[in-house]
């Protein structure tokens, strides 16, 4: 029996290694640009770098690389939504410093009418300046 043990131990590593040479993972793929920074009519390349990390030898016949139909402005995006954030700020702060001018103003009348309804409050008094009309 243990000729026959041997026989399928060695078989068994004769499949490990099998399936170890020809298991693969994945290759390390990398796209780069010939510019960093790609402006609208200019030209540029899109390079593409295939790295293989294993022993075992590929043939690679042809690659294929998809480009966006239109090409985003990620900064002028990001000025934008900061000034239309600060002219949101200022139009908040302008709602809000009118609210509190008006809850003044409300609060000063509101304070001259109660004072003249609970205080004896004669327009001849207070309008020393007018003379009363007299009867005709």
């Amino acid at each position: 029996m243990t000729d026959a043990n041997s026989e399928i131990i060695q078989k068994e590593l004769a499949i490990a290694t099998l399936t170890e040479r020809t298991v693969r993972g994945a290759l390390k793929i990398v796209v780069d640009t010939s510019k960093s920074i790609v402006r609208a009519g200019e030209p540029f390349s899109v390079f593409v770098t295939i790295e293989n990390p294993f022993d075992i030898p590929i043939v690679i016949r042809s690659t294929e690389t998809h480009l966006p139909i239109e090409l985003r402005d990620l900064f002028g995006e990001y000025l934008k939504r900061k000034d239309l954030s600060n002219s949101r700020k200022k139009m908040l702060s302008d709602i809000q410093g009118f609210w509190q001018r008006l809850g003044k103003r409300l609060s000063l009348a509101w304070e001259d009418l109660i004072s003249a309804l609970f205080t004896r409050f004669t327009p001849a008094r207070s309008h020393k300046h007018i003379a009363p009309k007299k009867a005709l």
